[in-house]
């Protein structure tokens, strides 16, 4: 379901179309809504998404609705029951209406300064690149998160074949052309989505760099946390999913190459 303020077309496009999927169960979505806003304001008109899996119980809905009217309209809600974060990126990007796109996660406890995101952003508003993506620092983190994430970054570069230090980082801008065709080939599939995503742009001959970013009060699960949930139940799905992704845009790739590559200004 959408509550968004005019779903005809006008003439008034925002620059910037920002996507934040989150679970209805996290708090604090106002703070990161501030934190996205005094990012993008400086830089250029915006509208931001939230597309929040309502089948959790929780206050996210409520949250924005109330935030959209007693604070900022430019946010609007969308529910999709019993989506994960790559759906609402999808759900998201299907109504972006923005010259640039990018999406963020819903939870404060990843976020980079203000300064670095809103640089972020104006490297792909003035076309210094077609897509950029946070590098994030791990100083904060624990040894065995550090480890854990590491590990899981290789494995992506491993199989994708690619050179960016940090691909899951859940904070990326890109102009509407790469969205598009981002739309047009990625599979949205859990957390390899961010590893995909990276691999169909390079591959289409799209202008990627990486930001490097302070990432503030994040990597403190404990260590059974991480080596229970991370390592046992979501390591090997991880490993499982990520090659049955790549599988899938090896046999695709020729054909979406074709109709996706980009064509130099």
């Amino acid at each position: 379901m959408s509550e968004r303020l005019d779903d005809v077309e006008t003439g008034d496009r925002p620059d910037v179309t920002v996507v934040v999927p989150a679970s209805n169960a996290r708090p604090n979505i106002g703070r990161t809504l501030d934190f996205l806003i005094a990012s993008l304001a400086p830089q250029a008109s915006f509208e931001i998404l939230v597309v929040v899996n309502d089948a959790i119980p929780g206050p996210v809905v409520s949250d924005v609705r109330l935030y959209r009217v007693n604070t900022d309209p430019r946010v609007e809600l969308h529910q999709l029951p019993g989506g994960d974060k790559a759906a609402a990126i999808r759900y998201g990007f299907e109504r972006a209406r923005g010259r640039v796109w990018g999406y963020s996660d819903g939870d404060l406890g990843w976020q980079a300064r203000v300064d670095e995101t809103g640089e972020m952003l104006s490297l792909v508003l003035s076309g210094a690149c077609d897509l950029v993506a946070a590098e994030r620092d791990q100083s904060q983190w624990t040894p065995i998160r550090r480890w854990k994430t590491n590990v899981f970054r290789w494995v992506g570069r491993w199989v994708f074949r690619h050179h960016l230090v940090d691909s899951q980082a859940p904070l990326k801008f890109m102009t509407a052309e790469v969205g598009r065709a981002v739309l047009g080939s990625c599979a949205f599939r859990g957390w390899e989505f961010d590893v995909e995503l990276l691999w169909w742009v390079r591959r289409f001959g799209y202008r990627i760099r990486p930001y490097p970013v302070h990432w503030s009060t994040t990597g403190t699960e404990t260590t059974l946390e991480t080596v229970v949930l991370g390592l046992v139940f979501m390591g090997p799905a991880m490993v499982v999913n990520l090659a049955r992704v790549r599988v899938r845009a090896w046999f695709l790739q020729r054909r979406l190459i074709r109709r996706y590559r980009r064509t130099p200004a």
